[in-house]
């Protein structure tokens, strides 16, 4: 149950709901598990991945009205104002460095809702008297995103609706076995791309790692994730030097490591998920990236894996586009939800938001044969 402050707050509120929030997944552990679906995403979730390997603040929220009818999982991001890069943003927060913004969904991840509420249990309420709830409570957010939402979730007007989020992803072929399968299916222009592609890769190794070969490797390999993360446009969700540590402890996480003459010189983070692959993660020496095409191997490396595996399809998160739709992905559009307290803090998001997805527009290519 809650406590008696939050029974008396959600009074003097006019709320419908009661809110507890918590910031460690043990404290709720129990009570989630028995409430959950089977089957739904927070059953399974890496909570201490994120707890132990990245600087969020993890929510954990218990929504409760006559007993437990809901639980909704967040990450507290700090974002740079410069990182936001408006000037008409910087002046408005008068110094700040950052703004709050809390992420109901993975912020390192595409995934599927990260909240439950029981049936006949209205969200448009729940997500209207949230923010009210985290009010005035330690590391009160400034804004929330509800992000990756399925069909059915009918938001108030409090939240902006955005669209043109994607991310890029392949679905496999059932009758490929090997990435020779995948091959022959290329036109000829892109087939001589991947044979020079795949040439460039010669005087590597690769070898997935284990525990202990990511920690004796952990200061390259955060040093490698370094020189592709400084080169972003933005990041949000920021990891420590522990996270490929937390990753490679989890269940169906693998890392593949790649090395010239035995020093380590790039990594790809792969997670499994039902029936699909995703490298959330890379990280390269950048010399070596322009001598090897190490990015572009890894690429074909991970539909190699998805492929051998008989996975349905390959997720590649939303940069280096023209790599990505050259190999044979596609976007794939999600819908977010956001919220901000103050209007015009809401208006200079939509308005970076904007910014941020004009830079990301592509041409169109198709690198398989025509039918």
């Amino acid at each position: 149950m809650y406590y008696e402050h939050e029974r008396q707050f959600k009074i003097e509120n006019n709320l419908k709901f009661g809110f507890k929030t918590y910031h460690e997944y043990t404290q709720v552990k129990d009570t989630w598990q028995e409430f959950l679906p089977k089957d739904h995403a927070l059953k399974d979730f890496q909570y201490s991945l994120y707890e132990a390997g990245t600087e969020i603040v993890p929510f954990y929220i218990n929504v409760y009205n006559d007993g437990l009818v809901g639980v909704i999982y967040g990450q507290l991001n700090k974002i740079s104002i410069r990182q936001v890069g408006s000037r008409w943003l910087d002046v408005f927060m008068l110094g700040k460095k950052y703004f709050k913004l809390l992420i109901v969904g993975n912020s390192f991840s595409t995934t599927e809702d990260t909240f439950f509420l029981k049936d006949g249990v209205d969200g448009s309420s729940v997500f209207n008297e949230l923010p009210k709830a985290l009010k005035k409570i330690e590391n009160e957010p400034d804004g929330i995103i509800i992000k990756d939402v399925t069909e059915g979730l009918h938001l108030p007007s409090s939240y902006n609706i955005y669209k043109q989020d994607f991310v890029m992803e392949m679905q496999t072929n059932p009758t490929w076995n090997t990435l020779e399968d995948y091959t022959v299916l290329l036109s000829k222009k892109y087939r001589k791309r991947s044979a020079k592609i795949r040439n460039q890769k010669i005087g590597l190794k690769e070898s997935f790692l284990s525990l202990e070969d990511t920690e004796k490797h952990q200061l390259a390999l955060n040093e490698l994730f370094q020189q592709v993360a400084k080169r972003q446009i933005t990041q949000v969700g920021k990891t420590n030097e522990n996270y490929l540590k937390s990753f490679i402890s989890q269940k169906n996480n693998h890392i593949l490591g790649y090395f010239l003459e035995d020093k380590v010189v790039g990594f790809a983070a792969y997670s499994e998920n039902k029936n699909s692959l995703e490298i959330n993660l890379v990280g390269f020496d950048t010399a070596i990236n322009q001598k090897h095409a190490l990015y572009l191997n890894m690429l074909f490396d991970g539909l190699e894996y998805t492929i051998e595996k008989k996975l349905q399809k390959l997720k590649l998160g939303r940069t280096a586009l023209t790599a990505k739709v050259s190999l044979g992905a596609y976007q794939h559009f999600n819908k977010h939800y956001f919220y901000f307290k103050n209007r015009v803090l809401h208006n200079l998001f939509t308005f970076f938001l904007n910014k941020l997805y004009r830079k990301f527009e592509m041409e169109e290519r198709n690198p398989f044969k025509a039918e």
